[in-house]
């Protein structure tokens, strides 16, 4: 069975990589609010297609 401390150490890197992946998003040019949502339910999918997503280039 999985004890307290286990439970704290996978919820730090849950939140973790939610708000790494909202953060990425943002700096790529990305919505972070859509990929906030994706990285809840989805963490490690969510960061690793944000990670490889190219950045968006500015319109002008």
């Amino acid at each position: 069975m999985v004890g307290l401390p286990e439970l704290v150490i996978l919820l730090v890197i849950w939140v973790g990589l939610v708000v790494l992946t909202a953060w990425l998003a943002a700096k790529k040019g990305y919505g972070p609010a859509l990929w906030t949502i994706l990285a809840i339910f989805f963490p490690l999918i969510a960061f690793i297609v944000v990670l490889v997503l190219p950045r968006r280039s500015q319109a002008a």
